[in-house]
C-alpha cells in the first residue's frame, strides 16, 4: 500500500508498453480537489500542455495564481510530476518554496530532459532568493527518464542556485549536480 505522496519513474525498457512513464500518488486529504485542465502552448517548443493541479489562495500570494501543480505532460511528449519535500531545518524555505511555479515553467517550456536541465541552471537568476526542495520525475518523447532531487541548499535569501541529483531510469547511472550558470 501507498500511505504518501509518492513519484515513480519507469524506463522504456521496464515497461510493458515500450514507452516509459511517471506515476504520482497525491495522498493529501485537504486538498483533494483535484483537476486535469489544458492550458494553451505557452511555447512552440513544448505546445499544449495538461496540468493536475488544486487551486490554492495562499500560493497565489507568493506567485501570483492560485494554480498549484503536481503533475504535467505537455504536446511534445514531456511530462513532469513533482513530490515536495519537506525541510525541518530552514523554515524559510517553505514560505519562498516555489517546486510548483517551476514544474510549471517546466511544462510549458521543455521538451527533453536536456531543457529541463537548463530550466534548473537559469532558474536562480529569474528567482533570486527562491527555494527548490522536491523531488521530481521526468520523462520526453526521446526515451529519457529520470529521477531529479533538487534542493537549493541551506541560504535563506540571494543567489540560490539548484543542486540536484539526477538517477537516470535508462542506464541506473546516479549523478550529483550544482546546475549553475
Amino acid at each position: 500500500p501507498v500511505l504518501a505522496c509518492d513519484i515513480a519513474v519507469v524506463s522504456a525498457q521496464a515497461s510493458s508498453t515500450g514507452s516509459p512513464f511517471i506515476w504520482k500518488n497525491f495522498d493529501y486529504s485537504s486538498n483533494w480537489k483535484q483537476q486535469i485542465k489544458y492550458f494553451p502552448a505557452r511555447s512552440s517548443r513544448a505546445g499544449g500542455y495538461l496540468l493536475a493541479h488544486r487551486y490554492n489562495a495562499t500560493m497565489a500570494l507568493l506567485t501570483g495564481s492560485p494554480i498549484t501543480p503536481s503533475a504535467g505532460a505537455n504536446e511534445s511528449g514531456f511530462a513532469l510530476a513533482m513530490s515536495a519535500v519537506a525541510e525541518a531545518y530552514n523554515v524559510a524555505h517553505s514560505i519562498t518554496e516555489l517546486s510548483t511555479e517551476l514544474l510549471e515553467t517546466a511544462v510549458q517550456t521543455c521538451a527533453t530532459l536536456s531543457d529541463f536541465e537548463k530550466l534548473l541552471k537559469i532558474w536562480p537568476l529569474t528567482h533570486y532568493g527562491t527555494a527548490i526542495s522536491s523531488n521530481f520525475a521526468v520523462v520526453d518523447a526521446q526515451g529519457g527518464a529520470a529521477m531529479y532531487e533538487l534542493f537549493t541548499g541551506y541560504a535563506s535569501a540571494g543567489y540560490m542556485p539548484v543542486r540536484y541529483r539526477k538517477s537516470d531510469a535508462n542506464t541506473g547511472k546516479v549523478v550529483d549536480q550544482a546546475a549553475e550558470v
